[in-house]
């Protein structure tokens, strides 16, 4: 279990108190402990911090106990560019089909993706996309039960092979 995944638990807390689905003080409690779990993670097993992680993973070092503890703006603005840069073609698509499930049905679903994976990134600007295969499979699903509505709304009902030999 990665400890930044508290960012889609605070994103889908938010999307529940907003839609008055979890009374926002539950949604608070819950957010509190969930804090408290990854600082209690962090603590016991020896985190150096998210300015040394950052430094050791977009910029350079040998050893985490040997990397200062500072990030200078132009560091984090060069971690974020080249992030953006490598990940961008490989975002492309579920952004297209993000957009498309949206236009088609305007799931709360995709804004708690949208904004974890956005908030993700700001901490973490990785070119990789395996911190992002949640979201991939979220927005596949949510494309996928869009046409599955639509069908639904329509009265369309799927064929099967006995009815389109008797239309035949």
């Amino acid at each position: 279990m990665r400890t930044d995944n508290i960012l889609i638990l605070f994103a889908v807390l938010v999307c529940l108190a907003w839609k008055q689905r979890l009374p926002r003080s539950i949604a608070a409690v819950l957010a509190a402990f969930a804090i408290g779990i990854v600082l209690g993670i962090n603590h016991w097993a020896g985190n150096y911090g998210w300015i040394v992680l950052f430094r050791f993973s977009f910029i350079s070092g040998r050893y985490p106990a040997q990397i200062p503890h500072v990030l200078t703006i132009r560091e984090y603005v060069y971690a974020l560019v080249y992030g953006a840069v490598g990940v961008a073609d490989r975002v492309a698509v579920w952004i297209l089909l993000g957009l498309l499930a949206w236009r088609r049905r305007q799931d709360p679903l995709l804004i708690v993706v949208s904004f974890a994976v956005l908030a993700h990134f700001l901490l973490y600007p990785s070119p990789e996309d395996r911190y992002l295969v949640w979201a991939y499979v979220i927005t596949g699903i949510v494309l996928i039960r869009s046409f599955d509505e639509q069908h639904r709304q329509t009265g369309v009902a799927a064929l099967t092979h006995d009815d389109s030999v008797r239309l035949l």
